[in-house]
C-alpha cells in the first residue's frame, strides 16, 4: 500500500495546516461523490466540521492561491486539480479506509482457484478489478513465449480433441486445446510427449515453435507418421500470446462517468484502449514498483487526455515479477476504494500462481 514516509509527511505538514488539509479531504470526497463544483455551504451541511461557512470559503480561497482547488466559473463551487488529487492520494489518504479483507470479496476471488490455465486466470483477474471498481480492469500478461519448457503432456478429452499442458521450468503452466483430424490414443500421445520433451526441453516455446515451421518446411520426408503428428500437435497448440498482451475489461464503464460523456474524449480514450503496444508500454514503466503506484492526470499522457489515473500493481510467482494489474479510471476515482482492490487483487493473484 501508499506509505507515508517522515519526510513527506515533514513537508505536507509545512505547506498546508491541518485545517486546510481537512478542508482538501473533504472537497475532494464531496467532488468524487457528486461530480460537480463543491461549495461552503455543501460542506458545512455535509460535514461536521466545526466551521462556519464564510471559514470554509476563507480556506477554500487559500487553497485555489495554492493551486490545489479551482473555480470552474465564477458563481460555482470548487473542484480538485490535479496537485490536489496527488496531495490528496499521498499525503491525506487514510490507509485502510475500505476493508479490503470484506467477505464478499473473498469469496469472489475464491473463484479465480478453479483457473488452472494462466491465461484464463489472468483474463479472470482483469474482469474482478472491472467489477470491484466500475472502472476499467487491467492485466499485462507474462511473456508466455520467453517460457522455458519443462514437460509437455497431450491428454485426450473428446473425439478429435486434445488437451496440450506446458509446464515452464518455474512451474508456470499453460494449456490449450487442439481439434485434431483423427483420434489419437493415449499410448500414441504419451510417445508424442516423449519425442518432444527428450528433444525441446530446456527451450523456449518461441525457440521450439521458430524451430518446428523452419525444419518441417525443409523436408518433410524427414519425418515418419509419429514425428510429423508430434510437430503439427506441438505447433498447433502453441498458439500463445506473446510480449504485448494486455487483458482490459469494463471499457465501457468509463464511459458512464461525467468526464467521458463528450464525445471527443470518448473517441481518445477508446483510441488509447484499442492501441495495446502503447498500453504495454506504459505498464512496463512500473515493472520494477514496489506495492501500489498510482499515475495522475498529465503523468498519463499516452492516452492523449488528462482527466484519468492508473492505480497498478505488480503481480509475482515466488521472487519473480510476471506482470502488471491495475484500474484505469477518471482522475476524480473513488481512490480510497481503488487502492486497497488493486492491492488485495496483485497479493492473490501472486498467492494463486504459487499454487497452480
Amino acid at each position: 500500500m501508499l506509505i507515508r514516509t517522515k519526510l513527506l509527511e515533514r513537508r505536507l505538514s509545512l505547506e498546508l495546516s491541518p485545517r486546510n488539509c481537512e478542508i482538501l479531504r473533504t472537497v475532494v470526497h464531496s467532488y468524487i461523490k457528486k461530480a460537480y463544483p463543491v461549495g461552503s455551504r455543501t460542506l458545512t451541511k455535509d460535514f461536521d466540521l466545526g466551521l462556519s461557512p464564510a471559514s470554509i470559503r476563507n480556506i477554500m480561497a487559500d487553497l485555489e492561491d495554492m493551486g490545489y482547488l479551482v473555480q470552474p466559473h465564477t458563481s460555482a463551487g470548487r473542484i480538485p486539480t490535479e496537485k490536489g488529487y496527488k496531495f490528496y492520494v499521498e499525503g491525506l489518504l487514510k490507509e485502510n479506509q475500505w476493508d479490503a479483507g470484506d467477505p464478499n470479496l473473498e469469496e469472489v476471488y475464491q473463484r479465480l482457484r478453479i483457473e488452472q490455465d494462466v491465461r484464463e486466470l489472468l483474463h479472470e483477474t482483469s474482469r474482478f478489478l472491472s467489477v470491484f471498481s466500475h472502472y476499467t480492469g487491467l492485466v499485462l500478461c507474462p511473456n508466455f513465449s520467453r517460457m522455458i519448457l519443462n514437460q509437455i503432456r497431450f491428454i485426450p478429452i473428446r473425439k478429435r480433441h486434445i488437451m496440450a499442458i506446458y509446464i515452464s521450468d518455474d512451474g508456470m503452466l499453460y494449456n490449450r486445446i487442439v481439434e485434431t483430424d483423427d483420434d489419437l490414443s493415449w499410448s500414441e500421445l504419451d510417445k508424442i510427449a516423449l519425442y518432444l520433451n527428450n528433444r525441446f526441453s530446456g527451450m523456449s516455446l518461441q525457440e521450439i515453435k521458430n524451430r518446428l515451421i523452419s525444419e518441417i518446411e525443409e523436408d518433410k520426408k524427414l519425418y515418419n507418421r509419429l514425428m510429423l503428428r508430434a510437430v503439427q500437435l506441438a505447433r498447433e497448440s502453441m498458439d500463445i500470446p506473446g510480449e504485448g498482451e494486455v487483458y482490459l475489461e469494463g471499457a465501457s464503464n468509463i464511459l458512464d462517468t461525467p468526464e467521458f460523456a463528450i464525445v471527443e474524449k470518448m473517441k481518445m480514450i477508446f483510441k488509447a484502449f484499442d492501441e495495446k503496444y502503447n498500453m504495454v508500454q506504459i505498464l512496463e514503466r512500473f515493472i520494477d514498483s514496489a506495492g501500489v503506484t498510482v499515475s495522475i492526470g498529465s503523468d498519463n499522457s499516452f492516452l492523449g487526455i488528462e482527466d484519468c489515473s492508473l492505480v497498478v500493481s505488480t503481480y509475482k510467482r515466488g521472487n519473480q515479477t510476471l506482470g502488471i494489474l491495475g484500474i484505469i479510471g477518471p482522475t476524480r476515482m473513488e481512490y480510497s476504494k481503488v487502492i486497497p482492490v488493486v492491492d488485495y487483487t496483485a497479493k492473490m493473484l501472486s498467492k494463486y500462481l504459487e499454487e497452480i
